[in-house]
This record gives structure tokens, sequence and C-alpha cells, in this order.
């Protein structure tokens, strides 16, 4: 995990000004900044925020502005990529609102990480824009993308061993002083502590990295990219290699912190559970998008994933529980049922 650049990148009107493509870029890097057109004194991003509070969403219009209400958040327009001549995202368009968990869900291959990375202005779409909060994130300076938004992809961590106090720090680094280009003072700190405690972590501050637990890892992950005080939380996989009652745990935290986030998940069930919205891939292009409810349907999830499920509603929220079956689990015809073929292993176990 390199301290030394951040920033941002994505596709823009061809009069629009872009920075250079080859600038290198720090993923630990962005935080919240308001947009580069207010002319409004900034809020002090040293200070530590509530979890109740969240982040400010950096809206750029001033308060009570229908036009800023209606631009707030994440809002895809057409966003394409290709890589080599294949094509990886066709015409992806949603609108996500500000302070929604969003779940991003799609078979491997789909296109997920791929429509992170542009939403967070780390790879330029083909075609289509991203706007975050009224401002197309292809024009944004580097460094007020990275104090905007926070990317936590898979399989991040520091190539060396640090403390986690040291880790949490990185996040800080977009607000470094352009003079003496430090950061690791009392409010950085403040700002690190205030982040652990958000992701119920306040207890690793001095521990090092090598000693916690994959749970523990992520959970300090994403305390670093709170910590870059973003108005965007972008996060591929964060539950991967987790236990149940860790990926519960971080993702009732995940939405617990009042932003507006992306996640790309792979069980439908934890999507269901715990997003506002879906945004599902198939093949680079948008399958659906809506609820949970609008999007987790049997014939939806057929058409995608080519399984076969039923759709139950939890016994104590009323989310849709997906219910899959496997290829035995088939009715059978009556036909071609004959007595003694196999076992009924669905139903009752006799006693000796």
């Amino acid at each position: 995990m390199s301290p030394e650049r951040g920033g941002a990148s994505a596709s823009a009107p061809e009069s629009a000004p872009r920075v250079a493509a080859d600038t290198p870029i720090d993923r630990s890097e962005g935080a919240l900044s308001r947009n580069s057109r207010d002319s409004r004194p900034r809020d002090d991003t040293s200070r530590p925020f509530g979890s109740a509070q969240g982040a400010a969403t950096g809206n750029s219009g001033a308060p009570g502005d229908a036009g800023a209400a209606l631009t707030a958040g994440v809002v895809l327009d057409g966003v394409s990529l290709s890589i080599d001549g294949i094509s990886i995202l066709q015409g992806v368009s949603a609108t996500l609102p500000p302070g929604t968990v969003t779940g991003l869900l799609g078979p491997n291959g789909a296109g997920k990480s791929s429509l992170l990375r542009i939403i967070a202005g780390i790879d330029r779409a083909d075609a289509g824009t991203v706007a975050l909060d009224g401002a197309v994130v292809g024009q944004l300076r580097r460094r007020e993308a990275a104090r905007r938004i926070a990317l936590l992809e898979q399989n991040v961590a520091p190539s060396v061993d640090l403390s986690v106090r040291d880790v949490v720090l990185l996040g800080r680094i977009p607000h470094r002083s352009r003079l003496l280009g430090s950061f690791g003072g009392d409010d950085d700190l403040a700002v690190a502590t205030e982040a652990l405690a958000m992701v119920g972590a306040a207890d690793l501050l001095d521990r090092r990295w090598h000693t916690l637990s994959g749970g523990q890892q992520q959970r300090v992950q994403i305390a670093r990219a709170l910590a870059q005080r973003p108005s965007l939380l972008l996060l591929d996989e964060p539950t991967n290699h987790l236990d149940v009652s860790a990926q519960l745990s971080l993702l009732h935290q995940v939405r617990g912190l009042g932003l507006t986030s992306v996640l790309a998940l792979h069980d439908l069930n934890l999507a269901a559970a715990y997003c506002d919205h879906i945004v599902l891939l198939q093949a680079g292009r948008l399958a659906a998008f809506g609820t949970p409810a609008q999007v987790l349907r049997p014939e939806i999830i057929q058409a995608v994933y080519g399984v076969d499920c039923d759709i139950v509603p939890h016994p104590r929220t009323g989310r849709p529980v997906i219910v899959f079956s496997g290829p035995d689990e088939q009715p059978e015809p009556l036909a071609s049922a004959s007595p003694g073929a196999r076992d009924d292993t669905s139903g009752p176990l006799s006693t000796p």
C-alpha cells in the first residue's frame, strides 16, 4: 500500500479537463471535501464525526436547493468499457440516492470490479459518465477525487508490518499539508481513533497488522477508508474470507455509517438483508436495478445465474430470503419416476 500519491480519473466530455492517465494512483487515498465549485468554507476534515451523522454529502448546491437534491448521490450514465477489444461494461445506467447502501451483484466476470474502479475514478470508461453529488468524477482534480471517494479493493494489505494506528493513518494522506507533506498529528490521530470506533475496532489501535485475524484486518481497512472522510465508500467483496458472524457484523457496521456506499457482493442473501438497492450485472450489461424485492426474483436469478430458487420472506424483517435448489432437488416427471430409483434425502430419517 503505497502512501505516495492518489487520485482519480474517469470518462468525461472531450472538452473537459483531464489529468494525465499515467499519473500513479494510490487506492488508499480518497476522503471528503465539497464540490470544487462550492465557494463556501469547508468543514474541518480533521474533526471526528459520529456514526449517526456519517459524513457530509458534499452537495454542490446551497441548502434547500432543489437542483442539488436531484443531483445528489451517484449517477451512472451509459458507462461502457472495453479492454483489448473485449467488452467489459455496456451502457450501465443507474441512480444511487445519497446515504443509501447499494449491492453490486453478478456472476464472476460480470464487470463488478471494473465498474467500481470507474466509479472511483481510477479507471476511465470508454463512454458514459459517473457523477458524484452533481460533479462529474472525471472532471475532478485528483486530489479532490481522492478526498471524496474511498475504494477498498480485494486483498489490499500493507507491504510492511505496520501498527493498526499507522494503517488507519494512511487514510489521512489526501489531507496532508502541501507544504509540510506530513500527517499523524493529534487531529489525524483523533480521526483515526474515531474511525476505528465506528467499525467496532477501537481496541485494536496499538496492535500489529500481522497479529490480526481476517475479520479484524477487514475492519481496520474500512476504518482506514473512513479516516479519509469520504462522501462515497466503495467496497469490493468486503465479506470475502470472513465467517458468518464477521460478515453480519461488518455489513451491520457499514449500514450504520450513513454514507453512500456501493458493495460488490457474491452472497445474494447478504445483499437482500443489508442493501437498499441492487445493481445486477450480467456480462457487462445492467440486468436489473431496484430494491432487493424488485431485483431478487426467481425468474431474474434464473436468467442471470442459471439456478432455480424460491423466495420467502424473512420471519423477522420481511426482506427476501433466497432458497436455492440444486440439480438433484428438481421435481422429476412422474413417468420417469420408479420405485427405489433413489432415496428421498429431503424426507425425515426413519429410525432402525
